[in-house]
């Protein structure tokens, strides 16, 4: 930092102050071409992303990751055998920049160089999350024999009859002008995220009365055990689905074989992020072949407030319990990606919206981050 000067001394000097939102000298210093911020060394980039973001300035934090992203497609190729994780770390940039031809390009190569099996194969999971990012999900739909085993057979059973060849429904937990109910509950299968027993009462009629299957994430997991638990031994949840990383090998909250699986496959595709949880959900069930997806009260975060009324209550209420203090919400995804994402799965006829989603997707990317900038 103490090289820094002119437009990426101001970046440097915003990113190490201790508060306060970013001077117009910053926000001017984004705007200016990359070869003239070649002072701001390559991994401040990151957190200045984030710092960005916590202020709310969502297009310059978008700005900052996009320098970010072109200052690793500047470097040469890093050879696989020599630096992997340079290698596709400088290959998720390139997809971020939308050169997505370059990364598979440079992995292809990766895959053919690569002198280990175990190699190869890294190699060829991020070749189909990148194609999957494309809004070519054939590799990743292809390849879903190679995760089996993750789970106990009956809770892999139990989850393709919940999937393979049905009607599915994706509601996310924003608010919503429209009585999407009766609709939803006319799906073969309904899937929420974070679902409790009580979570739908009074809201029936703009997100239906029927659950199979709930996401949890890490801290969902860990907060809402109980009320998980109940749910599934009431029956208002069919299966409980946890991201692997929230593995325990007796989850008190297993009731019969089946109540519980393990997500066996992350998107490893995100530059420095992961995908949000209807993203998330999408790339699990498309390799079980679902007839139809559609999704529900989404609306990428665009309203100050994006959650119904009640949703985040028991789990805010257990955090605070438990001595855990909420930080930035959206801290490890993005945006910008899982709309991206979104809007080339819907173009393609891959996954339907309702009509906030279909409405919100007509915006360009960059609209979209404005958008998201006015929510201050």
């Amino acid at each position: 930092s103490e090289t820094a000067a002119g437009p990426a001394r101001a970046l440097v000097d915003y990113l190490e102050s201790p508060s306060g939102p970013p001077g117009a000298d910053v926000l001017a210093a984004l705007d200016r071409p990359a070869g003239e911020l070649a002072g701001v060394p390559l991994e401040w980039w990151f957190p200045l992303h984030w710092r960005l973001l916590s202020d709310d300035e969502i297009t310059a934090a978008y700005r900052a990751k996009e320098l970010m992203a072109l200052a690793f497609a500047a470097e040469p190729a890093p050879g696989v055998n020599s630096n992997e994780a340079r290698c596709l770390e400088r290959a998720r940039a390139l997809s971020f920049l939308g050169r997505s031809h370059e990364a598979l390009a440079d992995l292809a190569v990766a895959e053919e160089e690569a002198r280990t099996s175990e190699r190869k194969a890294v190699v060829r999971k991020l070749i189909a999350d990148l194609e999957f990012s494309c809004g070519r999900i054939e590799r990743h739909v292809d390849s879903a024999a190679e995760r089996e085993g993750v789970n106990p057979p009956e809770a892999d059973k139990r989850f393709r009859e919940l999937i393979e060849g049905r009607s599915v429904a994706i509601v996310g937990p924003a608010q919503s002008a429209v009585p999407h109910g009766e609709e939803i509950d006319g799906f073969d299968t309904v899937i929420r995220t974070k679902h409790l027993s009580a979570s739908l009462e009074g809201h029936g009629e703009i997100a239906g009365s029927r659950t199979h299957l709930s996401y949890y994430a890490l801290g969902s997991a860990r907060h809402l055990r109980e009320g998980i638990a109940e749910a599934l031994a009431d029956g208002s949840l069919q299966m409980a689905v946890f991201r692997t990383s929230t593995y325990a090998p007796s989850p008190a909250y297993l009731h019969r074989p089946g109540d519980v699986r393990y997500v066996p496959n992350e998107h490893l595709g995100g530059f420095r992020s992961a995908q949000f949880a209807i993203q998330r959900i999408i790339y699990d069930i498309l390799p079980m072949r679902p007839r139809r997806i559609k999704v529900f009260n989404i609306d990428f975060f665009v309203a100050l407030d994006s959650y119904r009324p009640g949703y985040l209550a028991e789990y805010a209420d257990r955090m605070v319990e438990q001595g855990y203090v909420k930080v930035l919400g959206s801290f490890g995804h993005d945006f910008l990606t899982d709309f991206r994402l979104t809007r080339l799965l819907v173009e393609r006829g891959i996954v339907e919206g309702d009509e906030r989603v279909t409405e919100l997707l007509a915006l360009e990317p960059a609209e979209y981050l404005k958008v998201l900038d006015r929510r201050r």
